[in-house]
């Protein structure tokens, strides 16, 4: 009996070599056609693409409101897909709708739809698995389809996470590749042993001291990970070679960053003096772009106002050490600007910037961060309203 299993065995694994063979020829020849395809036609179709058409009030409108669900689901995912519902960009109750927003729409922060995806909730399981169905996957060798996946998202760092979306996407594969390996579990436990290899490669580029996983260390951590038998060794230094010359890696693109506030210098609450009425307010601020928002709360997705950081120098206060002062360089007034009670852009009156944070190390923190953004800020004529890319809805 144990002759003919591994009998039936040799017949599996030969039949598996064959199938993997014509995939292989099979993807060759996808990538000739498509690149005689593309030299043929010069890549017009993508030139011709027309821009949006924002002329009618319709789509304007509708850009807007897209514009705005994106930045709060940057600064919030659940506010984010709240927008989205009550928008009526998705569809609320239908996994799908949310799904193919995310494969479709630019402008998502990579960072935040990973964590969003690897959270425990079920609608957060069943959005993962229709994004992955969207991805092209048929034909893809494991780690050319790991490639497309995390071309979409950054993998969270926390390790439930990882393994949730390790789950949703061996699954898909699976049937999608059906032939390649015996099981969607067989594909989760080497999707993962990838994952955790290609993280090895990123962080020894970047930290020297950390020890880089040798072929020997990959084979043994894959022993075994097909139902108790191992996979062919040549498939394996494959994988492995493939990582070592071109790890995976989650490029970000300057459309994730949702238009303003994503991956800040720095943000934090802070009190703020007003310019005409001296009183105090608590405010919620991020420093981006060589520029100072302020929030009235840390969840807002339109900043009450901002200043440019174009010719300014921050200093600590003289009797408090929490205190940071805010000058112009060579004019009379901080360049500002405030939205009213309408959502109308005002400028603002300041001839100096008065912030209260709420510690000492906080203050230098902050003077730090300023100075260095106003180094850096080359701007000589600010125009409020072509670098204030949003729309400011009213409160």
């Amino acid at each position: 009996l144990q002759v003919q299993i591994d009998d039936c065995a040799e017949h599996l694994n030969a039949t598996r070599d064959r199938i993997r063979a014509v995939r292989e020829r099979l993807r060759a020849l996808q990538k000739a056609v498509s690149a005689a395809s593309a030299a043929t036609r010069g890549d017009m179709a993508e030139e011709q693409k027309p821009d949006e058409d924002l002329s009618s009030p319709i789509a304007a409108a509708r850009h807007r409101l897209l514009d705005k669900a994106i930045r709060a689901f940057n600064l919030n995912p659940k506010k984010g897909i709240q927008v989205l519902k009550e928008s009526g960009l998705i569809t609320p109750g239908e996994p799908e709708s949310l799904a193919t927003f995310f494969l479709r729409t630019a402008g998502i922060n990579k960072a935040k739809l990973g964590e969003w995806m690897g959270d425990s909730p079920t609608v957060n399981t069943e959005v993962m698995q229709r994004f992955v169905e969207g991805l092209p996957l048929v034909g893809c060798t494991i780690v050319d389809g790991l490639r497309h996946l995390l071309a979409r998202f950054e993998l969270p760092t926390e390790q439930r996470k990882v393994h949730r979306i390790a789950v949703a996407y061996s699954h898909i594969f699976h049937i999608r590749n059906a032939g390649d390996y015996s099981s969607s579990d067989t594909v989760r436990r080497l999707t993962i042993e990838i994952l955790a290899f290609n993280a090895n490669l990123l962080e020894t580029s970047v930290d020297r001291k950390t020890a880089r996983m040798g072929l020997e260390e990959f084979v043994e951590k894959c022993r075994g990970i097909d139902k108790g038998h191992d996979l062919g060794r040549e498939e394996l230094e494959t994988m492995f070679q493939e990582l070592v010359d071109n790890p995976i890696i989650t490029i970000r693109e300057r459309e994730d960053e949702g238009n303003l506030f994503t991956a800040p210098i720095k943000e934090g609450w802070m009190k703020k003096q007003g310019g005409h009425h001296k009183a105090w307010k608590k405010r919620w601020f991020i420093l981006c772009n060589s520029t100072l928002y302020y929030f009235k709360d840390e969840n807002d997705i339109d900043p009450k106002g901002f200043f440019p950081l174009e010719n300014v120098e921050a200093s600590l206060g003289l009797t408090n050490p929490k205190q940071i002062v805010l000058v112009p360089t060579g004019r009379d007034l901080l360049k500002s600007a405030k939205f009213d009670t309408t959502g109308a852009m005002v400028t603002g009156n300041h001839k100096t910037l008065l912030l209260l944070t709420p510690s000492e190390q906080e203050a230098l923190d902050w003077l730090h961060a300023l100075n260095q953004s106003a180094v850096r800020s080359a701007i000589s004529h600010y125009d409020y309203q072509t670098s204030v890319n949003f729309e400011i809805s009213a409160t």
